[in-house]
């Protein structure tokens, strides 16, 4: 077996304090589909006075997260390609 790891991100404040958060895990299995990412977390932050609910299939329309300061997904994808 073998796994890679990749990840992007944008410029985050790292000493920011934020005031609500929300966080998202995935709950039951999910049948594994070669190339289509599988969220697993979603973590989001904001600075205002309210916080939605999420779930890990949020992370398939990010236009919910669009007024939230901060916003991290971790997502699993599997591949049948060997990995060099």
């Amino acid at each position: 077996m073998a796994g890679q790891g990749a990840f992007s991100t944008h410029s985050v404040d790292e000493n920011e304090e934020y005031v609500a958060e929300g966080k998202a895990f995935l709950k039951e299995a999910q049948k594994i589909e070669l190339g289509k990412e599988i969220p697993v977390a979603i973590l989001v932050y904001d600075n205002g006075n309210s916080m939605n609910s999420y779930t890990t299939e949020d992370y398939f329309e990010p236009e919910k997260f669009k007024d939230m300061d901060l916003v991290e997904a971790v997502t699993l994808e599997f591949s049948d390609q060997e990995i060099n």
